[in-house]
């Protein structure tokens, strides 16, 4: 059961029609992975997150645009849920939360605590590659990497 992450269909705060969504690619494709999708509203009140988060296995934030300060529902929410995420893993519970685009950027900006301009060094790096330089493998993520791949990295 993987919880996927709505968010507002415009700014949230700006547009008095704002509603949740989340783009059927992202259901897709964890569908396609044989996970059981459960949508986690961004403008949910704490009880229905805590809610949610007891009946799912991993969290995905995904791209599109939102506001990401913590004085947005969106932004606040997120931290709510990651910070419980974090907790569940540091009392042993494997919980994995996945971030694609916005998503990566939302997890950036809670944890860098949300400073105005954690992504400003970054705002004109569209169609840059930049290497990924692991630190560590021992990750539940990448402790089964083939030798072959960490020798590029």
């Amino acid at each position: 059961m993987i919880g996927v992450y709505s968010q507002p269909s415009g700014i949230d705060g700006y547009d008095p029609k704002d509603y949740a969504y989340i783009a059927a690619s992202y259901i897709k494709y964890l569908e396609m992975a044989g996970a059981r999708i459960v949508p986690v509203p961004y403008d949910a009140d704490k009880a229905t997150l805590d809610k949610l988060f007891n009946g799912i296995n991993g969290l995905l934030f995904p791209g599109g645009a939102a506001d990401l300060t913590r004085k947005s529902k969106f932004g606040s929410n997120a931290e709510y849920l990651f910070k419980k995420a974090l907790k569940a893993n540091d009392d042993g519970t494997y919980f994995p939360i996945w971030g694609t685009c916005l998503g990566f950027e939302l997890i950036n900006t809670i944890v860098a605590d949300f400073p105005d301009d954690v992504l400003s060094s970054i705002e004109n790096e569209s169609g840059v590659a930049r290497a990924l330089n692991y630190t560590s493998y021992s990750s539940r993520m990448f402790a089964g990497i083939p030798l072959y791949l960490k020798m590029y990295s």
